[in-house]
């Protein structure tokens, strides 16, 4: 059992090392793609990706979003259409970002026509993110009442409640300021 730990030891430390020689995001072309993502930069996305870079690279800034991600928080409507029409995940996860997809980022920025045209594009409505956390549950904090319609209309569970109980999305959106 001694060996299988230093086997598991050794392992651990050929990871740590494998990790450590990449190259920083920055200068990698899946860096490049995230950052023209989130300037809005369509004709460099374009660029990118023709060259060969995909959608959703494994690995991002420190893993917190897609270049999906990063369009739809900033609401580049356009740039979101191109990487759907170019294959980007709408179910896309990413684990630093406690696996929100693009349209829970959306709605809880406040982007109604990229929340449109992701549900138009077959978001799931009702996906939850580690806890259960739904996009109608962003919106139900941070006042987005147009979207919080467009989700509902799109069949977003009112009813529905985070892991841990609590209150529904309907609820927290009935008991919130705005």
């Amino acid at each position: 059992s001694r060996k299988a730990e230093e086997e598991a030891a050794a392992v651990e430390m050929e990871e740590e090392e494998a990790a450590a020689t990449k190259p920083p995001l920055a200068t990698t072309l899946e860096g490049e793609l995230l950052q023209a993502a989130r300037d809005g930069n369509e004709a460099e996305v374009r660029r990118l990706m023709d060259s060969g870079v995909g959608p959703d690279p494994a690995r991002t800034a420190d893993e917190t979003e897609t270049a999906l991600h990063a369009a739809a928080k900033a609401g580049h409507v356009a740039l979101v259409r191109l990487l759907l029409r170019r294959g980007a995940s709408l179910t896309a996860r990413v684990k630093a970002d406690k696996a929100r997809s693009p349209l829970h980022v959306a709605s809880h920025h406040g982007q109604a026509d990229v929340v449109a045209l992701l549900l138009e594009s077959g978001a799931p409505v009702n996906a939850g993110e580690v806890a259960n956390w739904r996009p109608l549950h962003e919106v139900s904090h941070t006042g987005h009442l147009k979207i919080a319609q467009q989700l509902i209309a799109a069949g977003a569970d009112t009813n529905a409640h985070a892991d841990g109980g609590g209150s529904s999305c309907l609820h927290q959106l009935y008991h919130q300021p705005y």
